[in-house]
């Protein structure tokens, strides 16, 4: 538990300084993910601590900006803290062209398993967090990629999952597919119609006062994962809104991180 407190004070620090949602520096190793692709930042955990296991993390912002800072960088010192190597991902925003941020996401998947033995990370177990429009990138690629751009679990926060426009978020599905999708690329684009017995175990946080996000996009993508015999969690709150990442003091902080921690814990 010191090391939630420690990420929470770092955490309320940044948003303290107004740096959530604005540019600022970044944090970690950086690496370029290739010519023309986004980045990745690199933060790992002590030798002492290590269990070999690491996450990609993919920042939400409605596929039009990134939230760097509560749904990335302030994650690193918490998620070290638990002995995982934590990377963030710069991904490149779609502007109507999914398979930008989508090939930035598979490419940093794959180059954790590259260099998994230089930074001491076993290759079956590089797991991907993703928040808001930043879940659905994240649950896109769980449900869609495969070899080793496909993760091994999958944790989704207020994430948004589907680009029915029954309760998507249509700025995050405007972005992604533009204001014309064909319906061919709203089903192709909704993760809780492709998901399949090999999808990756999952755990799943939302919140019922969402009004940005309906909580109804984690509940449907939980029932496909558990109709197809896929290991799911689902937490939904009743309180905390959206977009708190780990830079906003919400009611259930405590429940969420302890329910996050006991699930990884659990395989």
């Amino acid at each position: 538990m010191r090391h939630i407190g420690l990420a929470l004070l770092a955490a309320a620090l940044l948003a303290a300084m107004g740096l959530e949602g604005k540019t600022v520096k970044t944090a970690g190793q950086e690496v370029a993910l290739g010519p023309g692709r986004g980045r990745m930042y690199v933060s790992l955990p002590a030798d002492s601590v290590n269990t070999g296991r690491a996450v990609v993390l993919c920042p939400g912002g409605r596929y039009g900006y990134k939230e760097m800072v509560s749904e990335g960088f302030a994650w690193m010192p918490y998620l070290n803290g638990l002995g995982y190597a934590a990377i963030v991902v710069d991904y490149t925003l779609p502007a109507g062209n999914p398979a930008l941020p989508v090939g930035d996401v598979e490419e940093a998947l794959r180059t954790v398993r590259r260099r998994a033995a230089e930074w001491g990370i076993k290759p079956g177990e590089v797991g991907i967090f993703g928040f808001s429009a930043g879940g659905h990138l994240a649950s896109y690629v769980a449900t869609n990629s495969r070899g080793d751009a496909r993760p091994d679990f999958q944790c989704l926060f207020y994430p948004v999952v589907t680009m029915d426009s029954a309760y998507t978020h249509l700025p995050s599905r405007e972005n992604l597919i533009g204001r014309g999708a064909s319906p061919a690329d709203v089903r192709r684009y909704s993760n809780e119609l492709n998901v399949d017995s090999t999808s990756p175990r999952a755990f799943i946080g939302a919140n019922a006062n969402d009004v940005k996000v309906p909580p109804q996009n984690s509940i449907n993508y939980y029932l496909a994962l558990i109709g197809h015999g896929v290991p799911a969690s689902l937490h939904v709150y009743p309180d905390g809104g959206h977009g708190w990442g780990l830079s906003k003091q919400i009611t259930f902080r405590r429940q969420i991180m302890d329910e996050l921690e006991a699930w990884l814990r659990s395989f």
